[in-house]
């Protein structure tokens, strides 16, 4: 477990500070057009699902890989 939780580690910090403008608009979208539900496809470690569930909207997270769907669960 300790492995799968480094490569996210890793994952979250050299690929989310890029994404983060990103998933900002997609936040700014699903709210402008009244989103109550989004399904995140290839969510990585989960950061949209936390960033859409903060304003109140259920999301659905979706990835192909294990590693990252158990480090977004744990976090």
């Amino acid at each position: 477990m300790k492995n799968i939780n480094l490569y996210a580690a890793i994952y979250d910090r050299l690929l989310e500070p890029s994404l983060k403008n990103l998933k900002r608009r997609v936040v700014y979208f699903s709210k402008k057009y009244h989103s109550s539900i989004v399904l995140d496809l290839c969510s990585g470690t989960g950061m949209q699902c936390r960033m859409l569930g903060n304003k109140r909207m259920r999301t659905l997270g979706l990835d192909m890989d294990e590693r990252m769907v158990s480090y977004a669960h744990q976090k």
